[in-house]
């Protein structure tokens, strides 16, 4: 959560722990999706032949 919109919640509120909630929230949230993503699925017409080369990924 960006700074702005945590003081401006600590204005509101008196308080930031309402910020940390927010933001302790958003954490678990993107843990659990991250935790839930399913890998890629190769495209049936590259299943037969090798992936395209890229620069970023060449040693």
């Amino acid at each position: 959560m960006s700074p702005l919109i945590s003081g401006w919640i600590a204005d509101k509120t008196g308080s930031y722990n309402a910020s940390f909630a927010v933001t302790f929230v958003v954490i678990v949230v993107g843990i659990v999706l991250a935790l839930a993503a399913k890998p890629p699925v190769v495209p049936a017409h590259y299943a037969d032949k090798e992936l395209p080369s890229s620069p970023i990924y060449s040693h």
